[in-house]
């Protein structure tokens, strides 16, 4: 199981703030790759780490790739134990009370280059297994939304003409 963790405030412009990705359930693996998909409207991100579990292996960490931020790396030994992938920091363009961060092209694999399952949990707490849970995140990736500082997106809910207006405005 990947997950990141969040902020647990909004953050304001010009603030820095950093988000991990962690690995728990972790069965061992000798290459991962991941991408963190988030606003580049919103937010800069200046920098990664690679975390505990990918200590010890080469790694290409780009903070500017074209979907996200992206980590690759591989070893030739067994990456095992549970903890934190990457570390990312970003720098608040704009204020911020959500985080429309989402984890994509996760790939785990053993020493043979078999895949290994992996689950992600979903962006928001109420969109999981949602018909339109990736267009859904799509559309927050590109900042036409944004979610409730509560971590839900509401799918079933009825649009606002405000939330509509919003939402046209940043089409």
């Amino acid at each position: 199981k990947v997950f990141s963790q969040m902020p647990e405030s909004a953050v304001k412009k010009g603030e820095e703030f950093s988000v991990a990705v962690v690995l728990s359930g972790n069965p061992g693996f000798h290459s991962a790759g991941f991408t963190l998909a988030y606003d580049k409207s919103a937010m800069e991100c200046t920098g990664i780490e690679k975390g505990s579990v990918l200590k010890g292996s080469m790694d290409a960490l780009n903070p500017d790739g074209a979907n996200g931020a992206v980590v690759s790396a591989i070893s030739l030994r067994m990456m095992s134990g549970n903890g934190v992938l990457a570390e990312f920091f970003f720098q608040a363009v704009k204020p911020l009370d959500a985080f429309p961060f989402a984890l994509t092209e996760v790939t785990l694999t053993d020493f043979d280059g078999k895949e290994l399952p992996c689950t992600i949990p979903s962006l928001f707490a109420d969109i999981s297994g949602h018909w339109a849970e990736t267009a859904v995140i799509k559309a927050v990736q590109k900042g036409m939304f944004d979610g409730f500082p509560d971590g839900t997106f509401r799918p079933q809910a009825v649009l606002t003409r405000g939330e509509y207006v919003a939402a046209l405005w940043n089409m």
